[in-house]
C-alpha cells in the first residue's frame, strides 16, 4: 500500500463523522418538525456545511500524488481541513430538536463559532497546499483573506437577511467550484 492508501481512510473517517453529524441533526429536527419553528439561514449553512464535506473529500483526490508525509506533525496539519469542516458541520444545526425549538435562536447562539470556523477554512488551503503541494496561487490567497473577513464581518450583523444573502451566495460559489473540479487522470 502506498501512503495516499494509509492517508485517505484517515481523512474520510473524520469527513464521515462530519456527514454522519449534520445527517442525524438533520434527521431529528425533521421528527420534531411539528414543535420546531424553522428558518432559512441555518438551512442554507447545514446545506453548505454538507458541499464543503464532498468539496473537502473531493479535493483529497486532487492532491493525492502530491502529498507525502514525512511525520505526524505533517498529518496533523493535513488533518486540520477535515477537522474545521467537522466542527462546521457540527455547528450548523442544532444536536437535540426539543419542542419549542427556535431555529434562527440556535443560529444566533452558535452564528460566533460557526463563522469563526468557516473564516478559518479558507486561510487553511494556501497552508495547506503551500506545504504539501507547493501550489501557492497569490491571487487565491488574496481571494480566501477577503472571503475570511467576510465570513467574519458576519458576526456582528443581527439582521438575519445578511446571513442569508451571505450564505446564499458561498452557497452558489460552492457549487460552482464542485462542478467545475475533476480528478486528473
Amino acid at each position: 500500500m502506498n501512503q495516499f492508501e494509509y492517508l485517505i481512510p484517515f481523512v474520510g473517517i473524520i469527513y464521515a463523522l462530519s456527514a454522519t453529524d449534520l445527517l442525524v441533526s438533520s434527521h431529528r429536527i425533521i421528527i420534531e418538525r411539528r414543535s420546531i419553528k424553522f428558518h432559512a439561514v441555518p438551512i442554507i449553512w447545514a446545506i453548505i456545511a454538507f458541499l464543503m464535506i464532498i468539496n473537502g473529500w473531493w479535493g483529497f483526490f486532487q492532491v493525492n500524488d502530491k502529498i507525502v508525509l514525512e511525520n505526524a506533525g505533517q498529518l496533523f496539519i493535513l488533518s486540520l481541513l477535515p477537522m474545521v469542516v467537522f466542527l462546521i458541520a457540527s455547528l450548523s444545526l442544532p444536536h437535540k430538536a426539543q419542542e419549542g425549538l427556535n431555529m434562527w435562536d440556535y443560529f444566533c447562539e452558535h452564528k460566533t463559532p460557526l463563522y469563526l470556523c468557516h473564516a478559518v477554512y479558507p486561510l487553511l488551503i494556501p497552508l495547506i497546499l503551500g506545504t504539501f503541494a507547493d501550489e501557492v496561487n497569490l491571487g487565491q490567497v488574496v481571494r480566501n483573506i477577503i472571503t475570511s473577513v467576510a465570513l467574519l464581518s458576519l458576526i456582528w450583523l443581527k439582521h438575519w437577511a445578511w446571513h442569508l444573502v451571505a450564505g446564499a451566495l458561498f452557497m452558489l460559489a460552492l457549487l460552482l467550484s464542485i462542478f467545475e473540479q475533476s480528478i486528473p487522470s
